[in-house]
């Protein structure tokens, strides 16, 4: 594993260039992904990207899965990752350490170092990924990580191919925060909670963990009754977590509180 720390672009890379006013017009879309990993592919020689964000010590969430072969395995892969590996990726144990906000830092790894078989097989041999570059940007609600994947045939990432890939990671970073803000809410209940409590994470970090599931509850549609039901409590919690959240947001109504997340 190959790790440094970076400041500030070298050179531009114009592949990626020609491609943004498409990324542009089709973020939220369905087919924003699949056009983020045509630019990256004809760009920096990548077979796909993924991005997540880290919050606290939560489980890693799934910002963008963008291939341009094989999109079923890179989204098992993915979900995998997030149920099952991210806890031995060695990429997550520099994450650790305190990162400064606004900072890249470049994690560089490749499937030879990888010594979990399970990992090794869902993370890289499904997907046929061979070397992985990986940066990580802190925000100050969450810890974002953007992996860059190739093929063995297409080579290791040196230090020039990741200065162009730098020239355009802010540019990157803001197309996926705002894809994933974006994003349509599914509309079963458990998958809108979901979404909607990730969409919370994402831009309202000083809530609690229950002021974070009432939101989310009131956003689907639940009733203070049944938002009581749901989490095990009195409606008068409710009405105090409600209350303490809305103070927080600075709203004052579930449309209020709706708008905001949209």
């Amino acid at each position: 594993m190959y790790i440094f720390e970076s400041d500030s672009p070298i050179q531009k890379r114009d592949e990626f260039g020609k491609c943004l006013p498409d990324l542009v017009d089709c973020v939220g879309l369905e087919s924003f992904e699949g056009r983020l990993a045509a630019a990256t592919a004809l760009a920096f020689d990548c077979a796909h990207l993924t991005a997540f964000n880290f919050y606290k010590d939560n489980a890693p969430r799934k910002m963008v899965m963008s291939a341009i072969d094989n999109q079923a395995s890179v989204e098992e892969a993915g979900k995998r990752y997030s149920e099952v590996h991210w806890k031995i990726d060695p990429t997550n144990l520099f994450r650790d350490r305190n990162l400064e906000v606004g900072k890249y830092y470049w994690v560089l790894t490749s499937s030879n170092e990888v010594d979990d078989p399970d990992y090794l097989s869902d993370c890289y041999h499904e997907t046929q990924i061979y070397y992985r570059a990986s940066l990580l940007r802190r925000f100050p609600e969450y810890t974002m990580k953007l992996s860059f994947h190739r093929k063995r045939v297409a080579g290791e990432f040196l230090r020039g191919q990741l200065d162009n890939i730098q020239y355009y990671v802010d540019t990157i970073c803001s197309l996926v925060r705002r894809h994933d803000n974006m994003r349509p809410v599914p509309k079963s209940t458990d998958a809108a909670r979901d979404a909607y409590t990730n969409k919370l994470i994402g831009r309202f970090p000083t809530l609690t963990q229950r002021e974070l599931q009432t939101c989310a509850l009131i956003c689907v549609g639940m009733t203070s009754e049944a938002i009581a039901l749901t989490l095990g409590i009195s409606i008068n919690t409710v009405l105090t977590f409600r209350r303490r959240a809305y103070q927080k947001l600075n709203i004052c109504s579930q449309n209020e509180l709706l708008r905001v997340l949209h």
